[in-house]
């Protein structure tokens, strides 16, 4: 089980992103239900077991996420999350990006020795990169790096 990604940052057609939530997440009466599920799974096998079968984290982190896109928890969790602070993306467009979902901090046509980790923009988001306060991580559906 992965978590199903509503978020806008893979989108390639925005008008789907309504639909495509609608398909994938759980409504209030269903997100009850998980809930029960959920709790048996718990009750009745050890984490070690489940942990084959949930790819990104445990199964209680769903029991927030599916709850807060039907409306009923405001928001979720601060996220501990080191993806902007350790890794570096390149897009197809050539953008160097601390995250698929974050500002970029270069373009790989910007430096011959594509040395970005250390550019001083580089070092600034990572001086100031707070994923429980910046909004964007705020609102991440990516369970990319979570501790639980």
């Amino acid at each position: 089980m992965a978590v199903p990604d509503v978020s806008s940052g893979f989108v390639r057609f925005p008008a789907d992103l309504e639909r495509r939530k609608l398909a994938l997440l759980l409504d209030v009466g269903e997100c009850a239900e998980f809930e029960r599920v959920v709790r048996e799974l718990g009750e009745e096998f050890p984490p070690s077991w489940l942990a084959h079968f949930v790819v990104e984290g445990n199964l209680t982190r769903f029991l927030e996420y599916f709850p807060h896109h039907a409306g009923l928890v405001p928001s979720l969790a601060p996220r501990r999350c080191s993806q902007g602070a350790q890794r570096l993306i390149v897009n197809g467009r050539g953008e160097v990006k601390p995250c698929f979902f974050l500002e970029p901090i270069g373009h790989i046509a910007e430096s011959d020795a594509g040395d970005f980790y250390t550019s001083e923009k580089a070092r600034r988001f990572r001086q100031t990169f707070d994923p429980g306060t910046n909004a964007t991580c705020r609102r991440c559906a990516q369970f990319l790096d979570w501790r639980f």
